[in-house]
């Protein structure tokens, strides 16, 4: 099915090897910054140890080596990846192309704020094949000989495997401290975290008026064109004005709470109609599905704060997995379209 021109086509394919390049260079930026910021204090307070090191020795073990070792796997994924992750990204685009510009950036703002959090804890083990990545790249490997088996990548892995294995049990020898770090950071900032994402639900769904009206235009004459620049601007500007009244003015919260009672029953009467309708449907299944998403996700703000679903515990985990629930939705499309391109090449 062909949901884009030929012109979108190249154009998403332009922006799919932009976001590779991104990719390849936000990746060694991120652990980079991990090891600096993140596991650099807590090897200072010996929450991280290695054997046979002291803590000068493990210090600079694990914050020089470590970004090098963590982040390689990704990185020659990508680099060797490079042209099927593009035409994945491409592929992406054509699943989320019809979808307002600002439930791309809702999914997206979730993603970020998901992988940001889930790397430090599955990079380590990750890192253990990162021998297999390298053998693949120095020996050039073909498809049919990228196997754990083949002596090229048995001799690679062997002599790769120790320094791979020295960031792990570093990184899980201080699993509790991390594990704690992690879980007190994401506290610490999953109100802010999940209520900016909130804000902009609710900017989507009130800015879903406009679009539910030019969607039911175009059912009666195709040749109405959606100014989705001009509602997305709008959407944006109500966004930074909620944004910054959150921010700045802590009672502001009390007027915000009824600003997402008012979202919650804007868009439940939407969706309503727009299924009814088939809006969002013919074509474009992915679009109902992802207003519903949004739907859900400002509902169990509302179970939360009515305590339906428990204290300050069921609140964090009400809210943990909404986000993380948006993160998976992302990473799932992304796979497919992974998939789909990758046999292309």
């Amino acid at each position: 099915m062909i949901l884009v021109s030929e012109i979108e086509y190249e154009e998403y394919i332009h922006w799919g090897r932009v976001a590779v390049v991104l990719q390849f260079i936000l990746i060694p930026v991120y652990f980079i910054g991990l090891m600096a910021f993140f596991v650099h204090p807590l090897i200072q307070k010996e929450a991280i140890s290695l054997p046979f090191l002291d803590k000068n020795a493990t210090e600079i073990y694990i914050v020089v080596l470590g970004p090098i070792i963590l982040a390689l796997p990704y990185w020659l994924w990508t680099y060797g990846e490079r042209y099927v992750i593009a035409e994945a990204y491409q592929r992406l685009g054509t699943r989320i192309w019809r979808l307002p510009t600002a439930i791309k950036v809702f999914y997206g703002l979730n993603f970020l704020i998901g992988i940001v959090f889930l790397l430090p804890l599955i990079s380590p083990i990750i890192a253990l094949f990162g021998g297999f990545f390298l053998a693949v790249f120095v020996f050039h490997l073909k498809k049919e000989d990228e196997s754990l088996f083949n002596r090229k990548v048995l001799i690679v892995t062997f002599l790769y495997l120790p320094f791979a294995l020295g960031i792990a049990w570093g990184f899980y020898s201080g699993i509790v401290d991390i594990f704690g770090s992690v879980i007190n950071i994401w506290l610490d900032n999953l109100d802010l975290l999940y209520i900016s994402a909130l804000i902009l639900a609710d900017c989507v769904t009130f800015g879903g008026i406009v679009y539910f009206v030019y969607e039911g235009a175009q059912q009666v004459d195709p040749t109405v064109v959606i100014p989705e620049g001009f509602i997305t601007l709008g959407i944006f500007a109500l966004y930074i004005v909620l944004e910054v009244f959150y921010l700045v003015f802590p009672s502001f919260s009390v007027y915000l709470t009824w600003v997402h009672y008012a979202a919650v029953a804007v868009g439940l009467v939407i969706f309503v109609i727009r299924y009814l309708k088939g809006l969002g449907r013919s074509g474009h299944g992915t679009s109902l599905g992802s207003w519903l998403f949004i739907l859900i996700f400002q509902f169990l703000n509302f179970l939360s704060n009515q305590k339906i679903i428990g204290e300050l515990t069921g609140l964090a985990v009400g809210r943990t997995t909404a986000i993380y629930i948006a993160f998976l939705i992302f990473v799932g499309l992304f796979m497919i379209s992974y998939v789909e391109a990758k046999s292309r090449f």
